[in-house]
């Protein structure tokens, strides 16, 4: 059985999105800072590739690639290139343009079976999604209650309008 509650972050992406808990930030293990942006490792098809260099700069500036999280990332590039593969397998199948792809054929007992590229397709985008959450690749991991009211330019801060009681006039 796997650890109750969220699954815990980064402390670099617990500071982009703030401590609205007040709870200890803990840095366990330091690991060493990259110099620059690293590069892709060469075993990485052309898809990944390409993905680590769109990547990889963002996620470097964000101080969330160190030289332990290498392997995690290009693990992450070679799903995406695993799941693009797999769609355009799919999109292969199709007899034209204007037509679906077959999602299914049938086998030579008489049933209908699901194309593998499916599968292939489905199994790569839950490991891709779950190697992007780890980096706060994903819109909701990005999320942040905190981050969404900016109360910088209002009159009054939001716990001043909470705390303040409504003025009620009496209509004569």
């Amino acid at each position: 059985m796997g650890s109750r509650g969220p699954t815990k972050k980064p402390p670099e992406l617990e500071a982009l999105h703030g401590n609205p808990g007040h709870r200890k930030i803990t840095k366990k293990i330091q690991f060493e800072k990259l110099e620059d942006v690293p590069k892709p490792p060469a075993f990485l098809d052309s898809v990944a590739k390409k993905e680590w260099k769109r990547l990889a700069p963002k996620v470097y500036s964000l101080g969330i690639l160190t030289d332990a999280d290498m392997a995690v990332f290009a693990a992450y590039c070679e799903s995406y290139s695993q799941w693009v593969g797999a769609v355009k397998a799919i999109q292969a199948r199709k007899p034209d343009k204007n037509t679906p792809a077959p999602l299914t054929f049938e086998t030579d007992k008489g049933y209908q079976q699901q194309v593998p590229e499916i599968g292939i397709a489905n199994n790569a985008k839950k490991q891709m999604l779950a190697y992007a959450r780890e980096f706060g690749l994903t819109p909701s991991s990005r999320l942040d209650d905190t981050t969404a009211i900016n109360t910088e330019d209002d009159e009054m801060s939001i716990m001043d309008f909470i705390s303040k009681k409504p003025k009620i006039e009496k209509i004569k």
